[in-house]
């Protein structure tokens, strides 16, 4: 998945997901990337999108990018 701003989605990617609600992209189902605590195991069966541990909204499922969600930075 790519942002809207062209970068393509990875792990540990901070993100904004709505005005006020930031988050870190723990997986991509799309480039098959996993964090420890999400392993693929887990939640390969979304077969698209990232997975986002948000401060307000928990773990949410993002299949395609929209104007909401903004690219903040990639963490090294």
């Amino acid at each position: 998945m790519n942002y809207s701003s062209g970068e393509i989605a990875k792990i540990g990617d901070l993100v904004e997901l709505w005005e006020g609600n930031i988050g870190t992209v723990v997986c991509s189902i799309d480039t098959n990337e996993y964090s420890p605590d999400y392993p693929v195991k887990d939640w390969s069966y979304l077969s698209e999108g990232i997975l986002i541990m948000s401060e307000a909204g928990g773990l949410i499922h993002k299949t395609n990018s929209d104007d909401d969600l903004k690219f903040i930075k990639r963490m090294d």
